[in-house]
């Protein structure tokens, strides 16, 4: 789970309280609880979660069966997750795992490495040199923090599911309390690894804009489309099946702008998404998309916080003035709705750190 995570527990909490191959696929494995598996094309899968929208989240999967092997997009929060994930792999073919594309250095997508290393000692893990980076550096503060906020805040949400009530006396609804308890069984599961938990750095990394890996075959492109959501974003595209595996850049149904990300690019980056006129997209959260629909209307999010904030800094704002005076009210209702769960969501990984991320960025820019 990406730095975003360590204010956002207790932060939200304390909010809740007062607010390839050619030949015919095998059928998609059984699903189980919390997954499904989809048949997107030519061997091409998604794996997807069932859990509600949560201040914790898990994230989908995805991968693509060669004539030899199993080419995997990310890992998961969890050990126990990835291991359901490979499970449903093996549900579809016996090939081994050889190679796993991280899409970015945040705790959903690479804490189940260390399950792909343990279960295929030859797999090698792809990656951008600055999620290389970041995962040798920064990620490793913010892992060790984040445990430490989930030991120190979970209590709080497991005391709003006993009583049914926030501090200002109103009744949680039944969004609330499916997403407490999907966030509390994520944490759980979370802890439990921690003490156990090793490093998995990349074994390959890239630093341009993309790198052809080629499978039975098939061009597997990945592609650097700029910074986004972090400095490291990768997309897995398949481009002769017009399928793309986005992580990140495409999260459902609230955009996880976060406070790694670089907003003055984002758009951009999402906008030279777009051109790859995927005929299936996937997410890192959230459904498969069979058009552009949401990627623009987070583009379109995206450029209004660069827009809004450049304006506030021009006036002179600084950056807790602008997150005062720049206005996502409009995003907040198109994304969240009447959604108390989505508004929290927008508040605290949209409006909080785009805002503060995009004053950085214009500043530096002046």
């Amino acid at each position: 789970m990406p730095s975003r995570a360590l204010a956002v527990l207790v932060a939200l909490c304390a909010a809740v309280s007062t607010v390839g191959c050619r030949r015919p696929m095998p059928a998609p494995a059984r699903p189980t609880a919390s997954i499904d598996v989809v048949a997107l094309g030519q061997g091409a899968y998604a794996v997807l979660r069932h859990e509600p929208p949560a201040f914790l989240f898990e994230s989908n999967g995805g991968f693509v069966v060669g004539d030899r092997d199993v080419l995997v997009i990310d890992a998961q929060f969890t050990a126990a997750h990835t291991r359901e994930v490979i499970a449903a792999i093996r549900g579809v073919t016996r090939l081994p795992v050889r190679t796993v594309v991280v899409t970015h250095a945040h705790d959903d997508h690479v804490s189940g490495l260390q399950v792909y290393r343990d279960s295929f000692p030859d797999v090698e893990i792809v990656a951008h040199a600055a999620t290389r980076d970041d995962l040798a550096g920064g990620y490793q503060q913010r892992r060790r923090e984040l445990v430490d906020n989930l030991r120190a805040g979970t209590a709080r949400y497991r005391t709003l599911l006993e009583t049914g009530r926030a501090r200002d006396g109103r009744a949680i609804d039944d969004e609330e309390r499916a997403s407490f308890t999907a966030l509390l069984a994520l944490a759980d599961g979370y802890l439990a690894d921690a003490p156990s938990w090793r490093p998995t750095p990349p074994t390959r990394t890239f630093d341009g804009d993309s790198l052809l890996l080629r499978r039975a075959g098939r061009a597997v492109m990945l592609r650097h489309l700029g910074r986004g959501h972090t400095a490291g974003d990768v997309v897995v595209h398949l481009p002769a099946e017009g399928i793309v595996y986005a992580g990140d850049l495409a999260a459902w149904p609230v955009p996880l702008v976060g406070t790694t990300s670089f907003p003055a690019d984002y758009a951009a980056a999402l906008g030279r998404l777009r051109a790859l006129r995927p005929r299936v997209l996937v997410g890192g959260h959230g459904p498969v998309m069979r058009d552009d629909a949401y990627v623009a209307r987070v583009q379109a999010l995206l450029e209004a916080v660069q827009t809004r904030t450049a304006a506030a800094v021009a006036r002179g704002e600084t950056a807790e003035q602008a997150q005062r005076s720049v206005d996502l009210s409009d995003f907040r209702r198109a994304f969240a709705g009447e959604s108390r769960v989505r508004g929290a969501l927008f508040d605290a990984y949209v409006a909080a750190p785009a805002v503060a991320r995009a004053h950085a960025q214009a500043t530096a820019a002046r």
